[in-house]
C-alpha cells in the first residue's frame, strides 16, 4: 500500500509539473535535445512499476500492437543509422527511447490501476485543469503577443489562447482531452460541478482559433452523438458549435481569421516535402527520428540554431506523415492498427483517438509528449471509476 501511495503522489506531482507547460522545459546546451520536468516523474513511476510487476503487464491484449509497432521502429532505425552521422543517430535514438517510455508507462499504469485497489484520484486532475484554465485566461487577456519569445523559436500567435503550451493545436487538444474526461465522468456520476469545468475549457478551445482543433471537436461530437443515438443532443451540439463560431472575437490579425490561407499553403508545402523524403525509402522509412536532418536540405533558410531554434524542423505538420516518412508504409500500417486497438479499449480512448486523429492530419499532436502523457494518464485514472 505504501508503494501505491507513492505512485499516486508522484503522478499528482507530474500533473502539477505538466500544468507548467513549456515553462518546465529543460534543454541540453548546444544540442537540439530537451525534456520536461514532469517526464522525470513519469520515468520514476515507470521504474517503480517495472520493478514491482516485472513482465506481468505485457500479458495484456493491447501490448501486441504496441510491441509490433516499436519493434518495426527499431528495425527501421537500425537500418538507417549507416546514412547519418553518429551524433545524428544518437539524438534520434534518444527521441525513440522517449517515445518508447510513454508507451511503457501506459502499459504499466493501466495494469497498476486494474490490479491495485486505488481510490478515485480526482483532486490532482481537477486542480491541474483549474490551473491550466486560469493561466490560459491570464495569457489571453494580459499576454496576447508572444513576439518576445521568437528568439526561442515560438510563433507570436497574436490575440489567441496558447496558455503555457505556446502552440494552439497542442493547447486546444489539452482542453478537449480534459473536457472529454470530465464529461464522461459527469455522465457517470451526474455531478454537475464538472460542467463548471467543461464550460471554460470549451470557451478556451474556440479562442485558440485552431481550425484543426475545431474540426476535431466537430468530429468528436458527431461520433459521440451517433454512438448514443441521441438526436436531440445533436441539435444542442450544433447550436453550441455554430454559436461558438459566431461569438468568438473577429479581428484584422491573420492568426484569428478562420478563413486564412497562408497556413494552408504552408502545410501543403510541408506535405510535399514529406512525400519527397518518403520516396527515398517508402517501405522502411528513414528511421525515427531523422526528419530534422532530411528536412533541412529542402529549406531555403534553416530556421534553427543556437539563437533561433525552430520547433517545426523536427517533424511534419501531420503525425501520420511523420510515421510514414520515418518508418515507411509498414510502420504506418502498424501505427494505425495500434490506434484502432486503443480506440476499442474504452469510450474515453475512442473519443480521444477520434479527436487527435483529425487534428493530426493538420498538426503533429498524436506524437506530442504533452498529449501522450495526458491521454495515457487520464485513461489510467478512468480505471478508478469502476472501483466505486
Amino acid at each position: 500500500m505504501k508503494i501505491n501511495k507513492l505512485v499516486i503522489i508522484l503522478l499528482g506531482g507530474s500533473l502539477l509539473c505538466f500544468s507548467l507547460g513549456q515553462l518546465a522545459r529543460i534543454s541540453i546546451p548546444d544540442q537540439p535535445v530537451f525534456f520536461y520536468l514532469y517526464e522525470l516523474l513519469v520515468g520514476f513511476v515507470t521504474t517503480i512499476l517495472v520493478f514491482r510487476y516485472r513482465l506481468k503487464p505485457f500479458q495484456n491484449q493491447m501490448v501486441k500492437p504496441i510491441s509490433m509497432f516499436f519493434t518495426w521502429l527499431l528495425i527501421s532505425f537500425i537500418i538507417s543509422i549507416w546514412f547519418y552521422s553518429m551524433n545524428h543517430d544518437l539524438i534520434a535514438f534518444l527521441y525513440f527511447l522517449r517515445l518508447l517510455l510513454y508507451y511503457v508507462f501506459f502499459i504499466y499504469l493501466v495494469y497498476f490501476f486494474q490490479k491495485e485497489r486505488v481510490q478515485k484520484s480526482f483532486f490532482m486532475v481537477n486542480l491541474t485543469s483549474i490551473a491550466i484554465i486560469l493561466t490560459s485566461f491570464v495569457q489571453y487577456f494580459l499576454y496576447q503577443n508572444l513576439g518576445n519569445l521568437a528568439y526561442l523559436g515560438w510563433d507570436p500567435h497574436l490575440y489567441r489562447v496558447v496558455g503555457l503550451f505556446f502552440d494552439p493545436p497542442i493547447t486546444v487538444s489539452v482542453y478537449v482531452i480534459f473536457a472529454i474526461y470530465f464529461f464522461l465522468y459527469f455522465e457517470k456520476s451526474r455531478n454537475w460541478g464538472y460542467l463548471l469545468l467543461i464550460t471554460p475549457l470549451l470557451v478556451l478551445s474556440f479562442l485558440t482559433y485552431s481550425r484543426g482543433g475545431l474540426l476535431g471537436l466537430v468530429a468528436l461530437c458527431v461520433v459521440y452523438v451517433l454512438k448514443k443515438q441521441n438526436w436531440r443532443l445533436l441539435v444542442f451540439v450544433v447550436f453550441i458549435l455554430v454559436g461558438g463560431f459566431l461569438v468568438i472575437p473577429k479581428g484584422s490579425s491573420e492568426g484569428i481569421n478562420l478563413l486564412r490561407t497562408t497556413s494552408i499553403e504552408a502545410r501543403i508545402n510541408d506535405y510535399e516535402k514529406a512525400i519527397t523524403i518518403w520516396k527515398k525509402s517508402p517501405i522502411v522509412g528513414i528511421g525515427y527520428n531523422h526528419i530534422r536532418y532530411e528536412k533541412d536540405e529542402y529549406e531555403e533558410q534553416v530556421f534553427y540554431g543556437p539563437y533561433n531554434p525552430s520547433h517545426g524542423s523536427t517533424a511534419f505538420h501531420s503525425s501520420f506523415l511523420v510515421i510514414l516518412v520515418t518508418s515507411g508504409v509498414i510502420g504506418l500500417i502498424l501505427y494505425l492498427w495500434m490506434l484502432f486497438s486503443f480506440a476499442k479499449m474504452s469510450e474515453f480512448m475512442l473519443l480521444c483517438i477520434v479527436f487527435l486523429s483529425i487534428v493530426s492530419i493538420f498538426d503533429n499532436v498524436l506524437l506530442h509528449p504533452f498529449l501522450l502523457y495526458l491521454v495515457f494518464l487520464l485513461e489510467g485514472y478512468t480505471r478508478t471509476w469502476k472501483k466505486g
